[in-house]
């Protein structure tokens, strides 16, 4: 953790939001028709320092982490178990960046939204991904893919 907080100190670009992700959480958060939950296949001490680095405001968020968990299918299903327990939901749309993402929410056959904030959105597309955005700068489009999302192919 030490290591982790020097690195953020003296590299904060590394550590930098994706355009727009404070603001489409914040907009997820305040809007009584979503609920926010984070999913990492990261451990939990280490995430939280990115998440706070980004100011997020974590203690909203259904969390799980992957200290104890050994697929990220656990993680995900702890994570909505949390959700679940206090809110009635009825659709659950997964935003993720990498290949795993891609391959559990078509394991679980849930909706997936992409984000390549590298302009590398074929990485995901090709990995069966419908929806992925750059960033979440359009926040309107962001939305509607919430709205429209389908599992991966």
């Amino acid at each position: 953790m030490r290591l982790l907080e020097a690195r953020r100190a003296v590299a904060p670009a590394e550590f930098m939001e994706v355009q727009g992700a404070g603001a489409a959480v914040q907009y997820l958060l305040d809007h009584e028709a979503y609920e926010v939950g984070i999913a990492t296949g990261g451990w939990q001490a280490p995430a939280q320092v990115k998440l706070r680095h980004l100011s997020f405001p974590i203690h909203r968020f259904y969390a799980s982490y992957a200290d104890d968990k050994h697929n990220r299918e656990a993680i995900l299903d702890e994570a909505l178990t949390k959700a679940r327990q206090q809110h009635d939901i009825t659709r659950v749309v997964y935003v993720g960046d990498a290949l795993w993402d891609v391959q559990t929410t078509r394991n679980m056959g849930m909706p997936f939204i992409g984000i390549r904030h590298r302009n590398d959105l074929a990485v995901l597309q090709a990995a069966g991904a419908v929806d992925v955005l750059q960033d979440y700068r359009d926040l309107s489009r962001f939305e509607q893919l919430i709205e429209a999302a389908v599992p991966p192919r």
